[in-house]
């Protein structure tokens, strides 16, 4: 039953922005920003108020489809009263202050479950805006009601549906939305518009969410602590985290976590990458919720080679094309570069031109082999000479690299890797199948234990 219920929060949401309702509702996909945290300490303050007139509960009705908690829900003159609690200024002008839209909706859900509860009309319910101080009243009336009714109804065409809603025409709604990183919404406006870059707002997080900790040293552990997650190293003081300062974990060589850190960082949604001595990718824990409507947009999408390979071609022209610039500039000199230099940078501008043009991935593989080949082949002329002889590179090996050379690039891609791996999985997609490479076995490529 529970499963099958809608939450009056993704009233809110639906009201909001359609497509805000699919990805946190549907597709399970839920990130905190800034205002998010201030959200939920504001209701952790009114859930420790005092007075016997203040009470939360949480109701659900199957005859509805909805569940929710009320923030607040106070009697008054014999009359029970629904309140919820927002952070933010309420709308309309001074003297002529109302609810937001969404607010109505959410409230009004909340006012149907305690009818039906409590079997008592509800005529009234509260909306306590904090930012300006100031409380707005909601009539229960029949419109509000159908409006809500309405909601619901939408809200379940929805979550049958596998097709995501556009992104919505106010673009300010983005400016402020939590999902933004993951809902893209600049990039699906240029992808269904095409406006020009200069047209587009782009929605990045400000910062990461946690810190990323590295446990490197061969012997040490991450174990558990009630809510921090403790490093203990063989010969130094034990280090605790305190898990909301936490964004990924990352094991090297023989460090150890412990089942119960993993449940921990599996609970807060925190990724667990394993790399191997030369820092190459060994595996990855990632916690992410389920969404067959997504995968089946994805797997639908990178079937169809019209869709996949001009996405391959920008991508290994963008590759080759800073191959060649970070090739010329590394290898710029008073004298002018070599013969076999500047020939090493005509292969590349040769690939470069070819792979613009390609027809099929296969064909993509080749170019930018011979583009990469050229470009390890100048690695040794972009080395500096103050780095001295222990810095020597006489071509890419990996597993095990046999020079520091290698070393630092396995280790360097490894990082990129697990980075790349957080982003993927972050909005929701499958890390095993993409747009240019075919999927491999686990055999062959570093598994995904994926948590639901």
């Amino acid at each position: 039953m529970e499963e099958s219920l809608l939450s009056v929060a993704s009233l809110h949401a639906l009201a909001y922005c359609e497509r805000l309702f699919y990805l946190e509702e549907v597709e399970q996909l839920k990130l905190a920003n800034a205002a998010v945290f201030a959200g939920r300490r504001l209701h952790v303050e009114i859930a420790q108020e005092e007075g016997d007139t203040v009470e939360r509960l949480e109701f659900e009705n199957g005859e509805l489809g909805i569940r929710g908690a009320v923030d607040v829900l106070r009697t008054r003159g014999g009359t029970m009263i629904p309140y919820e609690h927002k952070r933010g200024k309420s709308a309309g002008s001074p003297g002529a202050r109302e609810a937001w839209k969404t607010d109505q909706i959410q409230i009004g859900a909340y006012a149907l479950l305690v009818e039906h509860s409590h079997g008592v009309p509800i005529e009234e319910g509260r909306v306590r805006y904090h930012a300006d101080n100031i409380t707005v009243r909601v009539a229960i009336d029949q419109e509000l009601r159908t409006q809500v009714g309405a909601a619901i109804s939408r809200a379940r065409t929805l979550r049958e549906s596998i097709e995501r809603p556009p992104v919505t025409d106010n673009e300010r709604l983005c400016v402020k939305c939590s999902l933004a990183p993951v809902c893209l919404p600049a990039e699906a406006r240029f992808a269904t518009e095409g406006r020009d870059d200069g047209d587009l707002i782009r929605l990045l997080p400000q910062h990461p969410q946690g810190q990323t900790v590295h446990v490197m040293e061969n012997g040490s552990s991450v174990g558990r602590s009630g809510h921090q997650l403790v490093v203990r190293g063989r010969d130094e003081p034990d280090q605790k985290l305190p898990i909301a300062d936490v964004g990924q974990v990352v094991i090297h060589g023989y460090a150890q976590i412990t089942t119960q850190a993993l449940q921990l960082c599996a609970e807060r949604g925190i990724g667990v990458h394993w790399l191997g001595f030369s820092g190459s990718p060994v595996g990855s824990l990632a916690p992410s919720a389920p969404s067959a409507q997504r995968h089946l947009r994805q797997f639908r999408a990178l079937s169809d080679s019209a869709q996949t390979l001009p996405l391959a071609r920008r991508l290994v022209v963008a590759k080759l094309e800073s191959q060649l610039r970070y090739a010329l500039r590394s290898t710029r000199s008073e004298e002018g570069r070599a013969q076999s230099v500047a020939a090493a940078c005509d292969r590349i501008r040769d690939a470069l031109r070819r792979a613009a043009h390609a027809e099929a991935a296969d064909e993509l593989l080749g170019h930018e082999g011979t583009g990469a080949a050229a470009y390890f082949e100048l690695m040794p002329t972009m080395i500096s000479d103050d780095l001295g002889g222990e810095f020597t590179f006489e071509g890419r090996n990996r597993q095990p690299p046999r020079d520091r050379v290698n070393a630092i690039l396995g280790y360097a891609y490894g990082m990129l890797y697990r980075e790349a791996l957080q982003a993927i999985i972050a909005v929701g997609l499958h890390p095993g199948v993409g747009f240019y490479h075919r999927p491999r076995s686990s055999g062959s490529s570093p598994f995904f234990c994926v948590i639901a």
